[in-house]
């Protein structure tokens, strides 16, 4: 997933649901207003598509689909830009909440399932300085651990030794060090919306009609 990304999140321009349109052999490809992609235009307007990841935060099927293409139209570019705007705060809130909350047991934490389907997920986890007996001949030599107990989702109950995470000291310390990551993912996403409202601001700003990109016929 390239890097670390904030949870899945309602996709742009989602005011309305996309227009599907006939399924009319496409003659034409234009350019998505919301993702940028290039896609068939049967009956004038375009054929559904997942986003691009050039972006790294839209998942499912782009609310460009159904739409006509930013070379006849940019009505759904407000929209987009809208929607990223608003998600730019919401992060915001998330970061203030997150750096105002005591500090307690729980703390969210980033993982991935090298079990399962998951893939990288996001899970609230536990806490837990776990004590162990010392070394047999030194006492300064702790085995004592951090440990990360997953709560809900479908690996309830897993644990993971902070150690394989830069997690050593206190429960204190590693909560706040979770906190922290949590933030800087949050902030990756907040660049990669303020970068994309750059984008489609710069693409509207000095629109004009374009023509749109015949489709070759297979051989």
């Amino acid at each position: 997933m390239r890097h670390a990304k904030t949870p899945p999140v309602t996709s742009p321009a989602a005011a309305e649901p996309a227009k599907t349109g006939r399924r009319d052999k496409a003659t034409h490809s234009g350019t998505c207003q919301v993702c940028g992609a290039l896609q068939k235009l049967p009956a004038g307007v375009l054929s559904q598509h997942g986003y691009t990841r050039k972006w790294g935060f839209f998942n499912g099927v782009c609310n460009g689909a159904g739409y006509k293409p930013f070379e006849v139209s940019f009505d759904r570019v407000q929209l987009a830009v809208d929607w990223a705007r608003g998600d730019v705060a919401r992060l915001q809130g998330l970061i203030a909440d997150l750096r105002i909350a005591p500090v307690m047991d729980k703390a969210p934490f980033y993982t991935y399932d090298r079990n399962g389907r998951a893939g990288y997920y996001e899970v609230e986890v536990t806490v837990t300085l776990e004590k162990n007996p010392p070394h047999p001949t030194n006492p300064n030599i702790s085995y004592d651990a951090i440990v990360l107990t997953e709560i809900g989702g479908r690996n309830d109950g897993k644990r993971h030794y902070g150690n394989q995470y830069g997690l050593f000291r206190s429960v204190e310390d590693s909560v706040k060090k979770l906190r922290e990551s949590r933030i800087s993912r949050i902030e990756r996403g907040i660049e990669e919306r303020e970068r994309y409202i750059a984008w489609q601001e710069g693409r509207i700003r000095n629109w004009k009609p374009g023509k749109l990109t015949p489709v070759k016929e297979a051989a």
